[in-house]
């Protein structure tokens, strides 16, 4: 009696370890079930076609009603994109700028220097604009109080005479014809004062050389049979 009281306790404790480890085995066991079935489908999409089989077919693109095909795009040739010639290019970084800088201070020194030259141009061209209005305004000052004689309008078309006291044959503009000789007043304005083998001098009448003492002096020579 007293040996199965002492007994009675070690059959009625309940057994603990027995259920951890059934918990764990079954959860090693689902993780290399899923382990497996993962693998399985990795290879088999993997591995190469098998001879004889079909490649899978390309759906055609969808084209939604009433816009018409799909246009498929490209890249854009370079050379068929219009570039203005003096666009500024925003990434054109290729000059140095001290170079930059250098070059457009050699531009703008020679837009000063050129712009100097003209300045100066335009003052020559003023100054010898004023010094050709003042000799026209001297000219004509010059004119006024001495003007200039007026053309011998005759010709010498013969001579006639002793040769010691010759008569000069002369015609006027008009077509008259006047004999004349050396000394006398011709057409009124002119003065035969001298006639030679072919030639004759003509000055001008002495009424006329009084009011203009200029004119003495300026003689023009006639030659035989030229106007």
């Amino acid at each position: 009696m007293t040996m199965m009281n002492s007994m009675s306790p070690m059959t009625s404790a309940p057994p603990t370890a027995p259920v951890t480890s059934a918990r764990t085995a079954g959860l090693v066991l689902l993780a290399a079930a899923l382990g497996s079935i993962a693998g399985a489908q990795w290879e088999r999409r993997s591995a190469p076609p098998a001879s004889g089989t079909q490649p899978p077919r390309v759906m055609a693109g969808i084209v939604p009603a009433g816009l018409g095909p799909v246009v498929a795009l490209g890249p854009v040739a370079p050379s068929s994109i219009p570039i203005r010639r003096d666009s500024r290019n925003l990434f054109g970084y290729a000059e140095d700028p001290a170079v930059r800088a250098k070059r457009l201070a050699g531009i703008k020194e020679a837009a000063r220097l050129a712009e100097i030259e003209e300045t100066r141009r335009r003052q020559i061209l003023a100054e010898e604009k004023n010094r050709q209005e003042a000799l026209d305004a001297t000219e004509r000052a010059r004119k006024l109080l001495n003007p200039d004689p007026p053309p011998v309008t005759l010709a010498l078309i013969g001579k006639m005479g002793s040769p010691l006291s010759p008569i000069a044959i002369l015609s006027t503009r008009d077509g008259g014809v006047i004999a004349a000789r050396a000394g006398e007043t011709v057409d009124g304005s002119f003065k035969l004062l001298g006639l030679d083998f072919e030639t004759a001098t003509i000055g001008y009448a002495d009424p006329l050389v009084a009011a203009h003492p200029t004119w003495r002096g300026r003689n023009t020579t006639l030659r035989m049979g030229a106007r």
